[in-house]
């Protein structure tokens, strides 16, 4: 049983050592704009409906327009703290 095991384990390694180099290595700016694709997509086509998921959980304008503020009011004071820290 022992022998059967490690003739499967090598059997293993070896076809995902094979699978590893069929799939097609992306390249880091590759990689760093799917990213941005992804997340600036999803927040695109979520953030037009939040607004009216508040008002279903029954929140008054006031309170909405706070929440959609904060995204933006997050960024106009923070990134300019990023980019002094990047020119470092």
């Amino acid at each position: 049983d022992t022998v059967d095991a490690n003739a499967n384990a090598n059997i293993d390694a070896r076809s995902l050592s094979e699978t590893k180099s069929k799939i097609p290595s992306l390249s880091i700016p590759m990689l760093i704009r799917i990213l941005f694709l992804t997340y600036y997509g999803s927040l695109g086509s979520i953030m037009p409906y939040l607004p009216v998921y508040y008002h279903s959980l029954g929140h008054g304008g006031l309170i909405i327009g706070t929440l959609g503020a904060v995204k933006p009011l997050t960024t106009f004071l923070v990134a300019p703290i990023w980019g002094i820290l990047s020119d470092r």
